[in-house]
């Protein structure tokens, strides 16, 4: 096989080998894989029980007749923290409108219904979220979100809003922004714009950014969106104090030495790997297996052939 001197030599290579086909229908079979629903999912209370299997009309009924809505089951958990967990849109509706107590840290792994939020894409939960923090910090957000408004800012209120720092990761290091970018929720990203830089920057316990996750996800325009904002905040803090600016990395490694373009070269990804490029990350870093993101590509080709041609 020939050698190349970047990948963008290689993509074109390999452009000219690879049958459109061959790339159509890309891990189909997860896609085909449908959850069982033949049974009921039981939990120690009905009211529990019924949101998970999504007998949303049981809930509605149980809630009227004066269920408690903050009865916790044999885990712990909530109904809320179910209801979240499988973004079940009407129960969560039905639980906020009778003011269920939201806590922070849901379950032992510190997983947040903002986690949830940011998981499933539910834009208004996490504006409902973002406004509750907003509102108990004193800085009332003007949100289109029907959330009744309170100046208060006692013990109280912060129970009810649950969350006084909506980004707080879970036991993992994860924070809700790195799941809105591993599940290329890109409406929920943009909710994050104006969060600074820090969650950029912060890492899990294995080192990721929120671009190795986003690359890791694989949805080119949620990866788009978060280099956009990346390059804006390098820019703008270019323009400000000289001197006292540390500008976000984009070759930041994990604790194995990969950055985000070793990733999106192992998820075969074309699209993410040329916008990398284009935004200037260095392609000659080597992981802790002394490789660059190039040798991967080359040894990928070599071995998968499913997505590569002769």
């Amino acid at each position: 096989m020939s050698k190349f001197n970047d990948l963008h030599e290689y993509m074109k290579y390999q452009s000219s080998l690879v049958s459109p086909t061959t790339t159509l229908a890309v891990d189909k079979s997860n896609e085909e894989v449908k959850s069982n629903k033949s049974y009921l999912r039981l939990s120690s209370t009905p009211l529990i029980s019924a949101i998970l299997n999504g007998q949303n009309d049981i809930v509605e009924a149980l809630i009227e007749n004066g269920t408690n809505i903050n009865e916790k089951d044999n885990q712990d958990l909530n109904p809320f923290f179910y209801a979240c967990s499988i973004n079940n849109e009407k129960a969560i509706h039905l639980l906020i409108e009778k003011k269920v107590e939201i806590e922070n840290y849901c379950d032992p792994m510190k997983t947040s219904i903002m986690h949830f939020a940011c998981k499933y894409g539910n834009i208004e939960l996490a504006e409902i979220i973002i406004d509750c923090f907003s509102m108990f910090k004193g800085n009332i957000s003007e949100s289109s979100i029907h959330l009744p408004r309170s100046t208060s800012k006692d013990a109280s209120f912060e129970r009810y809003c649950g969350v006084n720092e909506y980004n707080k990761p879970n036991i993992f290091g994860v924070t809700p922004f790195h799941w809105a970018c591993l599940y290329g929720k890109r409406d929920i990203i943009k909710l994050f714009r104006y969060a600074g830089m820090d969650i950029f920057q912060e890492k899990d316990i294995n080192g990721n950014t929120a671009l190795h996750h986003v690359c890791r996800g694989g949805n080119a325009e949620s990866t788009r969106l978060i280099l956009k904002y990346i390059n804006k905040y390098n820019h703008e803090g270019k323009q400000g104090e000289e001197g006292s600016f540390i500008p976000i990395d984009i070759n930041e490694r994990n604790n194995e030495g990969q950055t985000a373009l070793h990733i999106a070269v192992q998820n075969l990804n074309e699209d993410i790997i040329t916008m990398l490029i284009d935004n200037g990350i260095n392609q000659n870093l080597l992981d802790n297996n002394n490789k660059t993101a190039l040798q991967y590509a080359e040894s990928i080709n070599k071995s998968n052939k499913k997505y590569y041609n002769y």
